[in-house]
């Protein structure tokens, strides 16, 4: 009687071995499935992340604007002050020539009333 009492225990035990092993599938497959989920979740995390990233950029592309355009505004005002110190240039230049010209009349000048001393070289 002692061998089927220990054959029947065996058998019970190796039923209840069964039992763990498909236990643990399960729970491996569990774990499994509570992976990908994690996985898939992190995925979309990541791409709302993407997202955010991607509408920061595109709130800064204004600020970026802004400064390209007060850039260009300094650029234009910086043009049209070079523009302006050119003409200065030219009407410094043009200044001189008349204190030439002014300089020659009065050489002229005087060299008229020099000769206005002798009308029989005038004639």
């Amino acid at each position: 009687m002692r061998p089927m009492k220990e054959l029947k225990t065996l058998k019970l035990q190796l039923e209840r071995l069964k039992g763990l092993k498909m236990l643990k599938r399960e729970f491996e497959r569990l774990k499994e499935l509570k992976r990908l989920k994690e996985l898939k979740t992190l995925k979309r995390e990541c791409e709302r992340l993407k997202e955010l990233k991607t509408l920061k950029l595109e709130l800064e592309r204004p600020k970026e604007l802004k400064t390209l355009k007060r850039e260009f505004e300094r650029l234009k005002e910086l043009k049209t002050l070079k523009l302006e110190c050119e003409r200065l240039k030219e009407l410094k230049m043009l200044k001189r020539e008349c204190e030439r010209l002014k300089g020659l009349k009065r050489e002229c000048e005087r060299w008229r009333w020099s000769w206005k001393g002798y009308p029989q070289l005038e004639q």
